[in-house]
């Protein structure tokens, strides 16, 4: 076995959580069903909480709300106290997105991920207007994020 082998980490893809901690590096990962099941039922779909330096990262990866309201309180993720969430776009749009991100996550910063090109610039007034200091990447090598 090579020793790059030794570095790999399977997630199991079931409700139970993985815990990683190395260092001051925590990694807690979990199943979290991808956005759109009937479409992407096949696709797995895993959160991921960092906590590097003391600063918790969430990363929801491809997912929707229906998928969080049902996960996000078995594995206890407001207790977590997030200090950066990153979420695909839609899921600060659509379905009452103050709401679930106050009940399920309430991050201090929250970056906005799989911005489409042609994102209007309506939708992304109403992200800045609903959650004010949203990062949006809207080009590459953008560099905006603080703390």
């Amino acid at each position: 076995m090579g020793k790059g082998a030794k570095q790999i980490k399977e997630v199991q893809y079931d409700h139970s959580e993985f815990l990683l901690e190395k260092g001051e590096i925590k990694i807690k990962a979990f199943r979290l069903d991808h956005a759109n099941p009937s479409r992407h039922s096949g696709t797995q779909n895993v959160a991921f909480i960092a906590t590097i330096g003391g600063c918790k990262t969430l990363h929801v990866g491809d997912t929707e709300w229906d998928a969080v309201k049902d996960i996000f309180p078995r594995h206890k993720v407001l207790e977590e106290k997030i200090d950066v969430a990153i979420l695909p776009y839609w899921m600060l749009l659509y379905d009452d997105p103050v709401k679930h991100v106050r009940q399920y996550i309430n991050p201090r910063k929250i970056i906005a991920t799989h911005i489409p090109p042609d994102l209007s610039n309506s939708d992304a007034a109403k992200m800045r207007k609903l959650f004010p200091g949203v990062v949006l990447f809207q080009k590459i090598g953008e560099d905006k994020l603080s703390l």
